[in-house]
């Protein structure tokens, strides 16, 4: 520490002290000592202030220049969260209960949860990001070919689709540390990421949608309910019947003569109910 302090031209008895004795000081003392060299309210005074210093044999002019603020991106946020020991020690408590859960009662889609908890608190607590990554989203095109092979609820299909954005934000370029690695690309590959994710799940959703409107609309045998036919004979307590240009045998809890409208109050196999119109 001497050393150092003595090559930057420091105060080494300070810096003795810090390591020997853990010496606290606050701003003022340490610029009073030669510790630091400038204490300024703000950046921009900051700025002011360094201008013109030498620095490994160059001048620095920082008087007015620009100040820009670089943010953490939204994949590092999520990666904050997920660090939390809390959390990550959480979901991979959850994720482990719920894969047990989910092979004991299989179908109810708990081993489906146990596997994504589980990911997630493996890259919370230090597991590679890119491998887990890259895992979600191979789980989320499993699950969106598994669902739209078999549909359902759309519990896979959402799942899947959560699987493959979480994935996207996660997955960053793989690269050796002492590269760089230009925003501009990293933006592109994210983006180049996440909107097939998003085109794939808005495809899925568009799928559901339709699925679900045909599971509402009703079939041809709801509709024939409360439709009315005509009596071709004699229906005592069964007959026949025109219904839509199509012969059904019709039954009636009433005698029906030929000719007599009928409506249809319900089906039993090929069967019409009918009552007197």
């Amino acid at each position: 520490a001497e050393e150092k302090a003595r090559m930057h031209g420091r105060n080494t008895t300070a810096a003795r002290e810090f390591v020997l004795s853990n010496l606290n000081l606050n701003a003022e003392d340490a610029l009073k000592i030669g510790v630091i060299e400038f204490v300024s309210p703000n950046l921009e005074s900051l700025m002011e202030d360094v201008d013109g210093q030498k620095v490994k044999n160059r001048t620095l002019a920082t008087s007015g220049a620009e100040i820009v603020r670089f943010e953490p991106s939204f994949r590092l946020h999520v990666l904050a969260v997920l660090s939390d020991p809390l959390l990550a020690g959480l979901l991979l408590i959850v994720g482990l209960y719920a894969l047990i859960f989910g092979l004991s009662n299989p179908g109810l889609g708990a081993e489906l949860v146990g596997v994504i908890t589980l990911a997630l608190g493996l890259i919370g607590l230090g597991f590679s990001v890119n491998l887990g990554a890259l895992f979600l989203i191979v789980l989320g095109l499993v699950l969106l070919l598994v669902e739209l092979n078999s549909p359902g609820f759309g519990l896979l299909g959402a799942a899947g689709l959560a699987c493959m954005i979480v994935g996207s934000v996660l997955l960053v370029p793989i690269g050796s540390p002492d590269w760089y690695t230009p925003a501009a690309y990293k933006r592109n590959a994210f983006i180049a990421l996440i909107i097939p994710s998003l085109v794939i799940g808005g495809f899925f959703v568009f799928a559901l949608y339709k699925v679900a409107e045909a599971k509402r609309r009703p079939t041809y045998y709801q509709k024939m309910e409360q439709e009315v036919a005509e009596a071709l004979d004699r229906i005592d307590p069964r007959g026949h019947v025109m219904y839509n240009g199509e012969y059904w045998v019709a039954e009636s809890e009433e005698t029906i003569e030929p000719g007599e409208l009928v409506e249809v109050v319900g089906k039993e196999r090929t069967i019409l109910k009918v009552r007197r119109k």
